[in-house]
């Protein structure tokens, strides 16, 4: 029997937001399907979300970014999401950083309190990773459903998933890359062809290249954004070159372990084929951007098939990047010499270090901003890029001016900052204690998610008095002075720096035992410092220590802050350029795809209203007929055959039948009526996203006369012949009929097949003519 399917956009639909959730039900099976957010963090956009959160039974993730996973830490906390989360492992781990980031981007400026480090330890503890092609089934509610992740591109470990159930086929397809890239592979959806059901996102479909106006007869609306046929990266090194030999600063706001990976490598290779060496430093800055970078270098197998075969072949990671610095706070950042590239984190300029830089660099006209991502509404990276198409109109005569909100944190000051003191000493220390360990709860995590070799290697380059204040500083706060302890944030903390037991290191235990001092056949000082990795990293240690993550919130931590909001006039003097680098497939490629899949159905999502047209509107011209388009919170049945309905039935019916073995199954004969009950809890009501009636089939009372007679099997004529030999009846196929001569009469007994579960018996009513048709019966079950 055919399964019920029901989909429900929760958001992300007919609209220019890029976060997107849905939710498909496979009978009373609910796959939630992406559980995106924004940098904005607005709990509003969630309300959908918390009608069904409680009721999911599984979670599909495409993409590590907030558009995809960033509500997840508060559903769980908050709205009551206990659903296992499906998804590739570096969605897993590259998704754990994308949310770090964000937390810190926005702790740094405000006191955010939505969601903490806690609860997104507590969301990913939930993950279970597959891998490509890996296929899972379900069990329980969910037996007979299987999830299968393909590669999508985009990003690593993307993924499209195919759910497959006895009857239907579903692929989700949103945000997929076509193209090859430096170190992705393209998506594999062309391969998915013919599935029942393709949900596909649409929001890249009025993206056309700049050689072709039209793509197999369909126009491109006017407007359109429209990008080089060059290659992105090439063009976006050309221009950060030209703006650094002019002596101005460029500015790249990305994501945090997404796309950055892809600029990263392009600027990577661009720097080493111009050797340009140290001529001009190009920064990362992200909060994690040493872990994005060393998580990376453990992920090759899930990279392009160059990247594979390079390392292969010259057992060199790409991502031992050699002309990229990274940079975790201003002062890093700082360090560097002008003119610059920085890569700075959230690619929205809503919160992080690029707003911080962009408020700042904006004013200067040597300087340039560089857009690379998708632009979300209302974010000020959208308002710059307005800006630039008022100036490419000849709109802007003048120097453009956005009235800007600031929010960030400053150091208390005079009365405040003794009240401050005041308030600490008085509440009995320990809060201080507290407040000292959410601090580095933060530091704790990203050390855990750092390889041991790199923490050894780290330890390595630094002399033993060093080292014991680098342990001291990770366990107990930040350190002030010799053998003391920043008394504002750890005031009950006693250090004591011993001078006679310098050689060691101390944990929460006591003293941690020296492993190379058990080992065979090691070298011990080839181990500390001779390989190639050791050397460089210790020339710059600030960068590349994966336990420097001080400084996270404010330059200083030993002196307390506060949140202030200032609004300002920002002045965009500086060069700004869009060079859409999002690594999404355009329109026209979009097109193809959906051709070569050639789906039975068609759910458009993730798009605007005129991107959402104009994909229905192609659909329309030939590929298919079925075709969605929902709006958000509305339920569409997607069930191929709508005359199925669904039965309940009840015990007592079920041990009334006489059942029949056939083969793997048992059949019985009901005579019975179907009764509609309209019994729906209130919560179902206010959801409105169930059936609000129930079929029952009961039986009725059995008739006197019986039931008609049903033959179940295929009754194959060539299982009669054999049965006929048996019994001595000689026959024979004449014909593609069965032809059986009688013994005592010698008249011909004919059987035919008719259809596939009909047969004809053609004859004289002769003796053997009632063996044949007693031996044909056999060949059926009777119900």
């Amino acid at each position: 029997m055919s399964s019920i399917l029901r989909f429900t956009p929760l958001y992300g639909v007919k609209t220019e937001d890029l976060a997107v959730c849905y939710l498909l039900e496979v009978d009373d099976f609910r796959i939630l399907l992406d559980c995106g957010w924004n940098d904005h963090f607005d709990e509003t956009l969630l309300e959908p979300l918390r009608r069904v959160a409680p009721r999911v039974d599984a979670v599909l993730i495409s993409h590590p970014d907030l558009y995809h996973l960033g509500a997840l830490p508060y559903a769980v906390a908050k709205l009551g999401l206990r659903a296992p989360t499906y998804t590739t492992l570096p969605v897993w781990r590259m998704g754990q950083l994308f949310m770090y980031d964000a937390h810190q981007s926005r702790a740094m400026q405000e006191d955010f309190q939505v969601f903490d480090l806690d609860d997104v330890d507590s969301a990913f503890e939930n993950f279970i990773q597959l891998k490509y092609q890996q296929i899972v089934n379900f069990s329980e509610r969910g037996k007979g459903i299987t999830i299968t992740p393909h590669p999508a591109g985009h990003m690593i470990g993307g993924t499209i998933w195919k759910i497959q159930t006895e009857t239907e086929e579903i692929v989700y397809a949103n945000d997929f890359n076509h193209k090859r890239e430096r170190h992705l592979n393209p998506t594999t959806l062309q391969y998915l062809t013919r599935p029942s059901h393709l949900i596909i996102g649409a929001s890249q479909a009025l993206v056309r290249p700049s050689s072709s106006s039209s793509i197999s007869g369909q126009q491109f609306p006017k407007g359109s954004q429209i990008y080089s046929r060059s290659n992105p990266l090439t063009e976006i090194c050309e221009e950060a070159l030209k703006t650094l030999r002019q002596g101005g600063d460029v500015i790249i706001p990305v994501d945090t372990a997404g796309r950055v990976l892809e600029l990263a490598l392009g600027f990577e290779e661009f720097w080493a084929t111009e050797k340009l060496g140290s001529s001009y430093a190009v920064a990362i800055i992200e909060h994690v951007s040493f872990n994005t970078i060393d998580f990376a270098k453990s992920m090759m197998e899930w990279m392009s098939d160059a990247i594979i075969n390079k390392f292969d072949t010259t057992r060199e990671n790409p991502f031992h990047l050699k002309h990229i610095h990274l940079c975790h706070s201003r002062s890093e950042l700082g360090a560097l010499s002008s003119p610059k590239v920085i890569l700075a984190s959230l690619a929205s300029l809503e919160c992080g270090f690029s707003r911080e830089l962009v408020v700042e660099m904006a004013s200067n006209k040597m300087n340039k901003l560089i857009l690379v991502d998708r632009l979300e509404p209302n974010t000020l990276a959208h308002s710059i890029y307005s800006l630039l198409e008022g100036e490419s109109e000849g709109k802007t005569a003048q120097v453009p001016r956005l009235a800007l909100q600031l929010n960030r944190r400053v150091p208390l000051q005079g009365t405040e900052l003794e009240e401050y003191f005041a308030r600490m000493k008085n509440s009995n220390e320990s809060a201080s204690l507290l407040q000292g360990s959410k601090d580095l709860r933060f530091d704790n995590r990203l050390s855990t998610l750092a390889e041991d070799e790199q923490e050894e290697e780290d330890l390595s380059s630094v002399s033993d008095d060093e080292k014991d204040n680098m342990h001291a500083i990770n366990h107990f706060g930040s350190f002030s002075g010799e053998g003391k302890i920043d008394q504002a944030r750890s005031e009950m903390i006693v250090f004591s720096n011993d001078r006679e037991q310098k050689d060691d290191i101390w944990d929460d235990y006591g003293l941690v035992i020296d492993t190379k001092c058990f080992m065979i056949g090691e070298d011990p000082g080839e181990i500390e410092g001779d390989s190639e990795e050791l050397s460089e990293a210790s020339m710059d240690e600030t960068m590349n220590n994966p336990m420097d993550f001080r400084g996270l919130f404010q330059e200083d931590e030993q002196v307390p802050t506060k949140c202030i909001q200032v609004n300002i006039t920002l002045e965009v003097a500086c060069q700004i350029r869009y060079i859409g680098c999002a690594g999404l497939s355009d329109g026209r490629s979009l097109r193809q795809l959906l051709t070569a899949v050639s789906p039975r159905r068609v759910i458009i999502v993730h798009g605007s209203r005129k991107e959402t047209a104009a994909i229905k509107e192609f659909c329309e011209r030939g590929l298919t007929k079925d075709i969605f388009c929902p709006r958000a919170m509305e339920t569409i049945d997607i069930t191929t055959d709508t005359s199925i309905f669904r039965l309940t039935l009840r015990d007592r019916l079920l041990s009334s039948c006489t059942w029949k073995k056939v083969g793997d199954y048992e059949l019985s004969f009901l005579d019975g009526t179907i009764r509609v009950e309209n019994e729906v809890s209130t919560k179902e009501k206010e959801t409105n996203m169930n059936r609000t009636q129930e079929y029952v089939l009961e039986q009725r009372p059995s008739l006197d006369s019986g039931h008609p007679i049903v033959f179940v099997g295929e009754g194959k004529l060539s299982d009669l012949r054999p049965a006929l030999s048996r019994a001595g009846i000689p026959s024979d196929f004449i014909g593609g009929v069965l032809v059986v001569e009688d013994r005592e009469t010698g008249a011909y007994v004919l059987v035919r097949k008719i259809a596939s579960q009909m047969a004809s018996l053609e004859g004289p009513l002769c003796p053997d003519y009632f063996e044949v048709r007693k031996l044909l019966l056999q060949l059926y079950t009777i119900l």
